[in-house]
């Protein structure tokens, strides 16, 4: 694709009989760079570069552009600095995934609030296993110091696309059985309703952003020193009683939180 065809770079009412008249207008005309990242942020908006996709290579754009490497990779940066595109080292270009924005006046899963929106939740554990909570989280769930909770670590994702990790603790005397296989890409919240009977009606969230340790870069694909927002809730049950505890980590580009404040 030869981009700026047809433009003779003489601008209305000029003559072009001078140098000066043409540099001016050639001083008008955007940058190539800036055309070539129009064109790609109109492709990705056609979803002819769907949510998740790899870009052609740099050498690709570059031959079909018919700029130099460097040229193209303005462009990308353009588009990168926009939140349309992310640039992993040693993993091409990728369009950024659907943003999913989680509401949080009522104390739903991230199951639920997915499906409100027409997307797909999904799950896979990573760790499932019975512990000994630390003293912090034995208090904020009224833990004894030999009581025990189920700790799940698990991938979320959103229309197949992986958007964060969380590990979630549930003391098992409410859940006495649960196992791993009941929450392999189930809701959590709705297993606990479902299955258990147990209901949230209240939930406390705190919401922080932090580098990704080597940890959770790895289970994110992303890497480390990345900022991720790290949203940790406690649920609770009619009475006050604490149901679980989860702390996530999730990729910024991919996931925010909206929080309305005053009168519905």
């Amino acid at each position: 694709m030869t981009l700026g065809s047809g433009q003779t770079g003489i601008p209305a009412g000029s003559t072009g009989s001078t140098g000066s008249t043409g540099s001016t207008a050639a001083n008008r005309r955007p940058a190539r760079y800036r055309t070539i990242a129009a064109v790609i942020a109109a492709r990705i908006k056609d979803h002819e570069f769907p949510p998740g996709s790899l870009l052609p290579s740099d050498g690709e754009l570059a031959e079909e552009f018919l700029v130099t490497r460097m040229t193209v990779r303005h462009a990308l940066a353009g588009l990168a600095g926009a939140g349309l595109i992310e640039r992993r080292h040693g993993g091409g270009t990728m369009v950024a995934p659907i943003n999913v924005e989680r509401r949080s006046e009522l104390p739903m899963g991230l199951a639920g609030e997915l499906e409100a929106r027409g997307l797909t939740a999904g799950s896979h554990v990573l760790e499932f296993g019975r512990i000994v909570p630390d003293a912090g989280d034995r208090a904020l769930l009224w833990l004894g110091p030999r009581a025990t909770a189920y700790r799940i670590l698990r991938l979320r994702y959103a229309n197949d696309v992986l958007i964060g990790l969380q590990e979630t603790l549930i003391p098992t005397k409410h859940v006495p059985g649960l196992d791993a296989s009941a929450l392999e890409g189930e809701s959590l919240f709705r297993t606990l309703r479902e299955s258990h009977g147990l209901i949230p009606t209240d939930s406390d969230l705190d919401i922080t952003a932090e580098a990704a340790d080597e940890r959770t870069s790895a289970a994110l694909d992303i890497d480390v020193g990345t900022s991720v927002l790290r949203p940790t809730s406690v649920t609770y049950l009619e009475g006050g009683r604490p149901l679980e505890r989860t702390i996530g980590w999730f990729i910024g580009t991919r996931y925010s939180y909206r929080i309305r404040q005053g009168h519905p």
